[in-house]
């Protein structure tokens, strides 16, 4: 089995080693929060929104597209949710708002989904390796 961070790890370099047509970029996305002197501050996409939990990873992946923006790169707004080899979604409160999130990201055209791996993350991009 392969813990989370060795997944993400490799799903960034993964990413990193895509020609589709331009390399795709990740980004480790620190989310959460903290009481301060002054307050409680938030940390990461969507942090303003209860009940989303965003993804592990952000980033953009390159996509040459058809028709009329025929010889254009556009950058699709890119969300794996990383996950270590052995998980199986269970419902969980937290898993839920997760999905809340990569749905989220899903109806506005990105790329987002559940990653226990490399090919799933090829999947999620429809990228073919």
């Amino acid at each position: 089995m392969e813990n989370e961070a060795t997944v993400q790890d490799r799903v960034k370099l993964a990413s990193a080693q895509l020609e589709t047509p331009l390399p795709a970029r990740l980004w480790r996305n620190n989310s959460g929060g903290m009481k301060t002197e002054t307050g409680f501050i938030r940390f990461g996409v969507a942090s303003e929104l209860k009940g989303v939990a965003s993804s592990d990873l952000i980033g953009i992946t390159p996509v040459l597209v058809q028709q009329h923006h025929v010889g254009s790169v556009l950058g699709v707004f890119t969300a794996p949710e990383i996950k270590h080899s052995d998980w199986t979604y269970s419902g969980s409160v937290h898993e839920q708002e997760q999905l809340k999130f990569l749905n989220m990201v899903r109806r506005a055209a990105g790329f987002a989904g559940f990653v226990t791996c490399v090919d799933d993350y090829y999947k999620m991009i429809g990228a073919t390796q």
